[in-house]
């Protein structure tokens, strides 16, 4: 889906690009409806095929174009407008200046103490759509999350993840991010569900502060037996791969206090 989507992106493109990707995801398509119906990938990649075929640099080959023809053919219903393909994209314009979003930015700082005021539905659900613009390898999309609020699970959670600490308990929500491993292929990629699951964590984290939300990151400690607990309390499958742990909650009425963590300036070399 995503190859067929940057092939189209591009303004000079080789002429027949994706004869070979279209007609495996043709394949991939008829088994996935054939095993487990309609969803919403397939319906993004039912368009992307609609739009690959029209594209004036798309594949000549007789036999590939019926294939797909054949097959949108048989899955009209599926079409829609502005599903897959690809979108004109223009620099910015009337966004927040530079300061403005660098003053929010440095505006959060991990909280530790948060009131009784639990999180409502609406707050997570806005959280979650700020996380879900986080970009991620050949957008596989691949991270999870568990929002746990039940207080005897986050107590276990807590108590095999360092304990309490003499914070975690006063948190509302407990935010687990995990990354499904298996949408990465090869040891090459071995380390990408951390790099795409911290992504996500600190866009979520942001999500959160957007909202006038207090947080604080816990590390998720990677000791095999204590993985082994976290995974059976939470029932995370054993192809996703538990990246952090992010405790949440409304800022109590009163001032709190937390590290000064002054930043460092980041040195870069320009070569």
């Amino acid at each position: 889906m995503h190859a067929l989507e940057k092939g189209m992106s591009f303004r000079e493109k080789k002429i027949g690009f994706g004869k070979e990707k279209s007609s495996s995801l043709v394949d991939m398509l008829q088994r996935h409806i054939g095993l487990y119906g309609t969803d919403s990938q397939v319906i993004a990649a039912t368009n992307i095929l609609d739009n690959y075929l029209r594209d004036a640099s798309s594949t000549d080959d007789i036999v590939v174009r019926g294939k797909i023809e054949h097959f949108l053919s048989s899955h009209k219903d599926l079409l829609r407008s502005e599903t897959g393909g690809v979108k004109k994209v223009f620099a910015p314009q009337g966004n927040p200046s530079y300061e403005e979003i660098l003053a929010f930015y440095g505006s959060r700082s991990s909280v530790r103490e948060f009131s009784s005021v639990p999180l409502s539905e609406e707050e997570i659900d806005k959280a979650m759509a700020i996380a879900s613009t986080t970009p991620s390898a050949c957008n596989r999309q691949a991270s999870r999350v568990y929002v746990v609020r039940d207080r005897e699970k986050m107590k276990g959670l807590m108590e095999n993840q360092l304990g309490d600490q003499g914070w975690c308990s006063g948190a509302d929500t407990l935010f687990l991010v995990t990354e499904v491993a298996t949408y990465f292929g090869s040891s090459y990629e071995r380390q990408q569900p951390f790099i795409d699951g911290g992504m996500f964590a600190m866009n979520l984290v942001m999500g959160l502060h957007a909202q006038g939300i207090a947080s604080c990151c816990k590390m998720y400690v990677r000791d095999p037996g204590a993985d082994r607990a976290v995974r059976k309390l939470i029932g995370i499958p054993e192809n996703e791969m538990p990246i952090v742990l992010i405790l949440a909650g409304h800022y109590p009425d009163h001032e709190v206090t937390s590290p000064l963590s002054k930043r460092n300036e980041i040195a870069y070399k320009t070569l």
